[in-house]
């Protein structure tokens, strides 16, 4: 009989605690608070989709798992024809300073300028000495070949002027060939992991279609829903919480958090939707949660 009573009392202390919801653990695992009705699912915040730049054969891209940093090459395209698109401009734009930095016609024309003027001087000084010593006809010839030399320099000022603006276009066409080049390189835009592969080496990709995805695991979020019957939105916008993620084995991962986002959208169901994020932690190689798993939250208020 006595047997029979302590087996009842165990068998009423665990329907006791399943009823609350509450992790089996030796961990504090039932803080103070008002505990969401059902649990959440955790979920990654960054996970994005890195796509092809322009259309190209696909030369290499990492594989699945593997560990990633920012700004590294993950996936890159068949560059050959980007590349001596790049060598031509470079070529150009080499011509192009020559011409620009070159100022020898300026110089020539001012240096003929002056031998015009010169002789222009000369055949003034010499009516005024002996009446009839230059004809007139010369003389005009003279001034207008002074002049003619004043004109040649604005035109080689010009031309000068045309080329540096000609080195600007040539640079521009680098600069443009240097962006087509770097578009055939997707580089990871934060450290992750390669959670899926879309194209393998050796397939034509288009531009803006899929190559692989990111996935970081170091920051998490839960989504929940709090009973209108319970809380307002303004009320359990911003508080503490406590996230308490089940683990194999019944271990539970406690993480304490805030209320970073709340929906002020009423559902039919009268709840609103809440979220709150995690600072996963590592484990080996890993994270100790991952998403997908359930996760409990506990909304804690200030008094």
């Amino acid at each position: 009989m006595r047997r029979f009573k302590v087996t009842f009392a165990i068998i009423c202390g665990l329907a006791f605690l399943s009823s609350h919801n509450l992790p089996l653990s030796g961990q504090d695992a039932s803080p103070d608070g008002y505990r969401l009705p059902q649990p959440g699912i955790v979920n990654v915040i960054d996970d994005p989709v890195l796509a092809a730049g322009v259309p190209g054969l696909l030369t290499m891209v990492a594989k699945e798992g593997d560990l990633v940093t920012a700004d590294v090459v993950i996936a890159q395209l068949d560059e050959r024809e980007s590349n001596m698109k790049l060598h031509v401009a470079r070529l150009e734009l080499n011509v192009a300073n020559k011409r620009a930095n070159n100022p020898v016609q300026i110089v020539y024309a001012t240096k003929k300028a002056e031998v015009d003027r010169a002789n222009y001087q000369v055949a003034l000084e010499a009516v005024k000495s002996v009446a009839k010593a230059v004809s007139k006809i010369e003389i005009k010839q003279r001034k207008l070949q002074y002049e003619a030399s004043l004109l040649s320099i604005t035109n080689s000022e010009n031309d000068m002027a045309i080329a540096k603006l000609e080195e600007e276009v040539a640079q521009g066409r680098v600069d443009a060939a240097e962006m087509e080049l770097g578009r055939h390189m997707v580089s990871a835009q934060l450290d992750g992991t390669v959670s899926q592969v879309f194209h393998q080496v050796g397939e034509w990709v288009n531009a803006g279609e899929p190559i692989l995805r990111l996935r970081k695991l170091d920051r998490l979020y839960v989504e929940g829903y709090v009973d209108t019957d319970q809380y307002s939105p303004n009320e359990v916008r911003g508080q503490s919480c406590t996230v308490l993620v089940e683990m194999a084995r019944g271990q539970i991962e406690r993480f304490d958090s805030r209320i970073v986002f709340v929906d002020d959208n009423i559902e039919a169901t009268n709840e609103f939707r809440i979220r709150a994020e995690i600072e996963n932690r590592k484990k080996g190689t890993g994270f100790v949660v991952v998403p997908g798993q359930q996760a409990e939250v506990i909304i804690h208020f200030s008094p």
